[in-house]
Order: C-alpha cells, then sequence, then structure tokens
C-alpha cells in the first residue's frame, strides 16, 4: 500500500506543479512562494533561534581580548563559552505547545464530528470514540553547546584588518510533555468497510494514534492497520536529541577606529549550512543551528571607554551586531494543511483513486491521513535575521563585571515546494488521485448501484455522519468521489495551504550579566567568567521565553 504513495504519472506532475510566485507573478521553477505573518498555529514545524545567533555572548567571549595587547603586530584570542539554556512559561500563549495545535492554544478537545471538540477521533482510526477529554502540549525545550572562537585583530590599537572563525557545537532536546486523557476507541464495527481498522487494529489511545501507533519509546510495532497510521507529524513520548556542529561561520573587515579609548570594526560574515534540517516527521523536532540555510550578511562590534581613574578602575561600553540573509542550503520537509479544509486539515482521512482500463476513477484500495502525502521538500528563506546587544562592563584591577541587554529578530519565512527535488525523488503524488472522506466511504452498495462517497469541505472538527443507504445523486456536502471536481485540486495552489506552515516573524528581547576574573600578569593573561541572561518573546508563540547560564574561558596570544 506504502508505495503507492509514491505512485506518480509525470504529465500530471508537472501540471500539478506549475506554479507562480505570489510576489512578483512570475513563473518560477521550482516552488510558489509564500510568507506568513502574526500567531502561528497549526505548523508542525518549529525552527528556533540558532545558538550560534548570539550577540551577547559574542561580547563575553570577546571582550578579554581589549586588554593590554601582547604583541605589536597582529594579537588573537582563543575563547570558549559553554551555554544550558531552557524555556519558561508553558501555559501562557507563548508556549511552543500553542503552534502545531489549530485550537488557538497548547489545548484541545478530542470528540466526535459535532464541530464541539477540536478534533474528531475517527480521523485517527479510532471509530466513534467511548470518551472525549482534552490534549495538553507543554513541551520543555532544552540547549546546551559550546561555542569555540578564534579571533585575530592586526594592531590592537591602531586602525588594521580582523578575521574570525566561529564553530558551534552543541545538542537540542525537546520533551513534548503531551498530556491526553484515557480515550477509548470505538469497539463497533457498524457502517465500516475494509480499508477503515476493525476494531481489533484501532490504537489503543489517542497517544498512541498520534505516536503513530505505539505510545511508548518503541518503534512502531504493526498492532494496527498500516492504512491509517502516522508517518509524519508524530508526537514522541520520548524526549528527542540532536547533537550537531551547526552554523560554522567566518568573518573578515577591518578595525576603521581603534586607539586607547576605542575599537569599531566592521566586517563580512558568512555561515555554512551545518546542522541538521527538519524532517517532519515528529510534530515538534529538534533543531540545533539555523536548520540547513546559508547565512550572508554583515557585523559590527567594539567598544569605547567611558571613565577610567587611577586606582585601576575602568568603565566600558561593549556593542555587538549582526545581521544576515538565510539562504535556501539544504533540503528540508514540511507538512501542509489541506486550503480547502482548514487549519488541523493534514489530519484527515483521504481515500486514493486511480483510473481503471475504462478510463473511470475507482477507489484504489486505501485511505490514509493526509499529512502522509503532504508533507514535502521544501525551499525556504528569510530574508534577514539579526541581533544587537549592548552591555555596561566595570573592571577593578582583575575582576570584571558586565550588565547588559540584546534585541533578536527574524523576518517571516519565505516558503515554497521543492518541486524539483520531489520529482527527482519520486515522493510527490497527484493530488486530485486523493478525495477527502469525512466520514464518508467508497462501495457502498444501494439499489443495486455502487456508491463512491466523499465530503469534500469535511474539517478536522466537523463532518457528516456516515450514510449508509447511499444517495443518487449529489447532496450541498456529501459528493461523488469519482468525480474530478469532488477531489483534491490538482494544482497545488489551490491545494495546500503553503503560506499557513511558514515560520512567522519573531522577535525577543534579553538582559543578560556576566562576573569574570584574568590574570592580566600572565603571558597569555587567562580569563574565565560566569553569565547568565533570561530571554523574553514579544510575538506570542513565534519565538521562546529562555533562561540560560554559561560560563566562559580564554586565552590571549
Amino acid at each position: 500500500m506504502r508505495n503507492v504513495l509514491k505512485f506518480t504519472n509525470s504529465i500530471m506532475l508537472m501540471s500539478l506543479f506549475f506554479c507562480r510566485d505570489l510576489h512578483s507573478d512570475r513563473t518560477t521553477e521550482c516552488g510558489v512562494t509564500q510568507c506568513c505573518t502574526g500567531k502561528a498555529i497549526s505548523k508542525n514545524t518549529f525552527l528556533p533561534r540558532a545558538f550560534s545567533s548570539s550577540s551577547s555572548r559574542e561580547i563575553i567571549m570577546r571582550k578579554p581580548m581589549y586588554d593590554d595587547p601582547i604583541r605589536d603586530d597582529w594579537n588573537g584570542i582563543l575563547t570558549t563559552a559553554v551555554e544550558f539554556s531552557q524555556n519558561f512559561g508553558c501555559n501562557s500563549d507563548k508556549n511552543l505547545g500553542t503552534m502545531p495545535f489549530w485550537s488557538g492554544s497548547n489545548v484541545m478537545t478530542v470528540g466526535t464530528n459535532d464541530g464541539q471538540s477540536d478534533l474528531d477521533a475517527w480521523q485517527f482510526g479510532m471509530g466513534n470514540v467511548a470518551s472525549v477529554g482534552s490534549i495538553k502540549l507543554n513541551p520543555r525545550v532544552q540547549q546546551a553547546g559550546a561555542d569555540l572562537m578564534l579571533h585575530f585583530m592586526q594592531h590592537l590599537n591602531s586602525p588594521g584588518f580582523y578575521f574570525k572563525i566561529k564553530a558551534p557545537i552543541g545538542a537540542m532536546m525537546i520533551d513534548p510533555k503531551m498530556s491526553m486523557p484515557v480515550v477509548v476507541p470505538s469497539s463497533s464495527a457498524t457502517g465500516l468497510w475494509s480499508m477503515y481498522p476493525a476494531p481489533d487494529n484501532r490504537p489503543a489511545t489517542i497517544a498512541a494514534a498520534f505516536a503513530g501507533g505505539e505510545a511508548t519509546c518503541k518503534a512502531f510495532d504493526g498492532s494496527f492497520s498500516n492504512n491509517v497510521r502516522l508517518e509524519y507529524g508524530k508526537v514522541s513520548v520520548c524526549k528527542s536529541t540532536v547533537f550537531r556542529f551547526a552554523d560554522v561561520s567566518f568573518s573578515l573587515g577591518a578595525n576603521v577606529v581603534k586607539s586607547e579609548k576605542a575599537i569599531l570594526g566592521i566586517g563580512f560574515k558568512a555561515s555554512a549550512p551545518t546542522g541538521n534540517v527538519a524532517q517532519a516527521v515528529e510534530m515538534l523536532e529538534p533543531i540545533f543551528g539555523h536548520g540547513g540555510y546559508w547565512g550572508v550578511g554583515g557585523e559590527v562590534f567594539g567598544y569605547y571607554k567611558l571613565y577610567e581613574n587611577d586606582e585601576d578602575f575602568i568603565l566600558n561600553l561593549h556593542w555587538q551586531g549582526e545581521v544576515s540573509h538565510l539562504a535556501p542550503g539544504r533540503t528540508s520537509y514540511r507538512s501542509f494543511d489541506l486550503k480547502q479544509n482548514g487549519l488541523g486539515s493534514k489530519y484527515l482521512l483521504l481515500e486514493y483513486y486511480h483510473q481503471n482500463a475504462a478510463g473511470a476513477y475507482v477507489p484504489g484500495g486505501f485511505i490514509t491521513q493526509a499529512i502522509n502525502i503532504t508533507t514535502l521538500p521544501v525551499i525556504s528563506k528569510f530574508s534577514v535575521e539579526g541581533s544587537l546587544a549592548l552591555m555596561i562592563d566595570g573592571q577593578c584591577r582583575n575582576w570584571d563585571l558586565g550588565l547588559g541587554g540584546e534585541v533578536w529578530g527574524r523576518s517571516c519565512e519565505q516558503l515554497s515546494i521543492n518541486t524539483c527535488k520531489a520529482i527527482k525523488n519520486i515522493n510527490a503524488v497527484n493530488f486530485n488521485d486523493f478525495v477527502v472522506l469525512g466520514r464518508q466511504r467508497s462501495g457502498l452498495t444501494t439499489g443495486g448501484a455502487i456508491r463512491n462517497l466523499s465530503e469534500p469541505l469535511a474539517f478536522i472538527n466537523k463532518s457528516q455522519d456516515q450514510l449508509t443507504s447511499g444517495i443518487s445523486a449529489e447532496t450541498a456536502t456529501i459528493k461523488d468521489a469519482t468525480l474530478s471536481v469532488n477531489r483534491i485540486p490538482i494544482n497545488i495552489d489551490d491545494a495546500l495551504d503553503v503560506a499557513g506552515a511558514a515560520a512567522s516573524r519573531a522577535l525577543t528581547g534579553k538582559v543578560f550579566a556576566n562576573l569574570g576574573y584574568g590574570w592580566k600578569e600572565h603571558n597569555y593573561q587567562p580569563h574565565v567568567s560566569v553569565f547568565g541572561s533570561a530571554e523574553f518573546t514579544g510575538s506570542n508563540n513565534n519565538a521562546l521565553n529562555m533562561w540560560a547560564v554559561g560560563l566562559q574561558g580564554s586565552l590571549n596570544f
């Protein structure tokens, strides 16, 4: 059955994926670019702020370099910072749990098809559930990493060139912490047909249904129907962890101002698409780094000596800012809702149809949830991402104490279907071969005729009760599935809600502090410090509230 999902006709595919750039009205070769803004709901992929994009941490890492120069020409610093962070504020509308749900909060109710609940358990192969309840998602997001930086400056007290290499390495962990009711599947087989899971083959709980079959840390064990089983957009019952090198970057520029009191450096910065990319298998998957994007942009940094007295007390103002365009790099995947069926429709049941020898469309023999065919490779980019940090730093002999703030932001994502990749990998389908069932069925015999029914405009929480006696003509909502007009549209603009899957704008503000000690009398001027921060999001659930603690160490040479 699964191989049928990969079946495609080259002519139909080219029709399916012939797209226009919605911004410029120009025909594009490989996708439709759309941009989404506002609060994020019904989005299965979370693109976090990358570990590497921290101007505040870079200030803390670099500032020991501004002590007395060791050499007359090139001076360098080898510095690293280890940091651990975790989100906070689980029950607010800024919680990540509101992102994949379509209820507008981190809670969804599970019920039947009367429109009173957020989702109909029938669509997960559970039949008419015997009980109802609510699902709650309170993800715990943790990030731990080490930022290693090698920075060289020419003539520390006069204008000159500089170059810098950064290599972050670390891990991201997401524990969905999904609390679920004991929603009992129906034991009734009334009104069903062979393609719908029989009572013995239904997932035992809604947790098992969301997990793809088995509500444990084990892989799916094949205990119920292969048709109604999530292959994408699953919710793991365990913590997921990814460990990667990410966003290795190189900077080259000039210190346009250099004196005993001030430094101002301006340069070009580029980062490589290392780290992992979104695969869309899990509803919330950990991504360490920028998610496979090339970064191209610039940076500015420096300090100004505000005050100095004869008792070795110095007060400095430090700054660090960077801006980048995140260009398409490695291929990632996204899951899309159906445009005509609203939020959450990626989990609706579809039935496959194909042409028989006589040219008529007939049922193809299996049903599946929409997300299993609407998960596709994408082309993604962000016009701009940037951050700016300022810190007041007081030094008294070997000790230093700094307090500062940082602002980080990212524009909305411009998202396209990577149709070239989809066709090449033969993992795209002709959407017009699939019909939205609602609760209807094919092969219904009435009056000596076989009826194949669909409900093209069904919603994840509302549809018509299944007909058991068939119809002789189309009704307002229940249609003849053999007709092309009653199946999913062939044109991708009409079939998929591409804009709905794009990441929205994000904005955060951070306060941070550090306390350090340096051995200035030593040849290599070693320096260590501890630091901490609290970051707050100002754009609903498009970014996270995070606290962090870290340790910095460096050597000048």
